[in-house]
């Protein structure tokens, strides 16, 4: 398995991912293959693309986690926020106690 630096945020390709796949395609456009071989390097360059594929899905679900918990940890620190701001309101007598009429 190739290794998540494979694929930007964005999901566009980089580095080594890039560069042997713009190789293989290179080559083969270049070489005067019989057709057995030109099938042989075109299955090459499809096992590359696929494995891209499943390389942004796996980064694409991995991002999709990361969300989730800064969205978590949002939600968490703005209810520790407005407890805090609720016990200050209690504490200094700025929040009126609210009775109901009978």
């Amino acid at each position: 398995m190739m290794s998540r630096a494979a694929v930007t945020k964005e999901g566009f390709l980089c580095g080594r991912v890039r560069s042997k796949l713009n190789r293989c395609t290179e080559w083969l456009e270049r070489q005067p293959l019989h057709f057995e071989e030109r099938l042989i390097a075109q299955a090459k360059e499809e096992r590359l693309k696929r494995s891209v594929v499943y390389i942004n899905k796996e980064v694409d679900c991995e991002i999709s986690i990361r969300r989730q918990e800064l969205a978590k940890e949002r939600t968490d620190k703005t209810k520790s926020s407005v407890m805090r701001s609720v016990k200050k309101g209690l504490a200094s007598g700025s929040f009126i106690e609210l009775q109901s009429e009978p």
